[in-house]
């Protein structure tokens, strides 16, 4: 309620998860802020109201992300260009120190575009599918159908909550 007795909606009750701390999180706004970074194509936001912090699900820019590989100059990567998707993936799962570097800077982008901490996610899985309609993660209009997406990786999101 605003002073004036104006009610002001925030945002749809189903698109707001309540935290642990009692905080309220607005998943397409964080979302929304994600995915103008270069290196996620599409990203879902994974809030448990049973704990205190938020954690990220998102589909890689392959090319984006060879972009990384080749700023690590790593040894053990003779040719990012050359890396398919499956190998990039690969990439991503044994190398923390990228994953690290990718979730600090979408950190910092996030606290830029004037998120509050519990907003932030503060862990971030990279999956292998895309999301397309024929996933039945998406909508025709792509848009999530979060509880499948969360089905669907419930193994990432208790790894990313551990």
């Amino acid at each position: 309620m605003l002073p004036n007795g104006n009610l002001k909606l925030i945002d749809r009750k189903k698109d707001l998860v309540k935290l642990q701390g009692g905080e309220y999180v607005s998943l397409n706004k964080v979302e929304s802020i994600i995915k103008l970074l270069s290196y996620i194509d599409n990203c879902c936001l994974v809030a448990d109201s049973y704990k205190s912090n938020c954690v990220l699900l998102a589909c890689a820019n392959v090319k984006r992300i060879k972009d990384y590989i080749k700023e690590e100059n790593d040894e053990n990567v003779e040719n990012p260009d050359k890396l398919t998707s499956e190998q990039v993936f690969d990439y991503l799962e044994k190398n923390t120190k990228l994953v690290q570097k990718l979730t600090k800077e979408m950190e910092d982008h996030c606290r830029q575009h004037g998120l509050e901490r519990f907003e932030i996610p503060t862990r971030i899985s990279f999956v292998r599918e895309s999301w397309v309609p024929d996933s039945g993660l998406v909508t025709d209009s792509l848009k999530l159908k979060r509880k499948e997406i969360e089905n669907f990786y419930k193994k990432n999101i208790e790894t990313l909550y551990k």
